[in-house]
């Protein structure tokens, strides 16, 4: 049984991801691609806006196509490079928009070729973070990097870290105290649409 959504106690920022290159569907952007007649983009806007308390949608193209979406409280921001520099571009760049304006304790990423989040996803990584700097979502057989929620004191490291030249997210967690949080009964919450068949095979 999926948990209802629990009030946000501590301010988390949400942060969808739409800057990838979409290489395997002909480089169209994936987050205007859609699903059951709606962007994918908006989808995790819908499952993110009642389990956060500020959304941030990171962007390299298409911006003022974004900044459309009727949201209160939305804010667009262009990731770091006009080229494909990978996720950790996008997640840096909304860390320091988070940063300079001294917004929200956490971050928790959702990337928008994943239109199935569970309304219980934030509550769920909030509630086993601890201590650690970072929850991962762990779908049973992998650990779903992406998908994690980033406490506000490892924000600078994230963002020192991209601007050193490293861009595997993997490897900057191992870096960190990781804690990985079951969503094993949630699984295919976490498939990522990389096709256009994939999209077309989603529930």
């Amino acid at each position: 049984m999926t948990e209802e959504v629990k009030v946000i106690d501590s301010q988390v920022a949400g942060i969808i991801l739409c800057g990838g290159a979409g290489a395997r569907m002909g480089g169209v952007d994936k987050g205007l691609q859609h699903y059951k007649g709606i962007p994918l983009v908006e989808h995790l806007i819908t499952s993110l806006k009642p389990q956060t308390s500020s959304l941030i949608v990171s962007a390299n193209r298409n911006i003022q196509h974004y900044q459309n979406f009727d949201v209160k409280g939305l804010c667009v921001i262009q990731d770091k490079h006009s080229s494909y520099q990978g996720p950790l571009a996008g997640i840096s760049a909304a860390l320091e928009y988070l940063l300079n304006n001294n917004l929200a304790n956490y971050a928790v990423i959702g990337s928008c070729d994943t239109p199935l989040l569970p309304n219980n996803y934030v509550a769920r990584l909030l509630d086993k973070i601890g201590e650690n700097s970072v929850a991962a979502a762990h779908d049973g057989a992998r650990r779903q990097n992406l998908h994690c929620l980033i406490q506000r004191r490892a924000w600078q490291d994230v963002i020192d870290y991209f601007e050193s030249g490293e861009r595997a997210v993997w490897q900057w967690q191992n870096q960190h105290k990781v804690v990985e949080v079951d969503f094993s009964d949630q699984a295919r919450a976490f498939s990522n649409i990389n096709s256009f068949n994939d999209l077309a095979k989603l529930p």
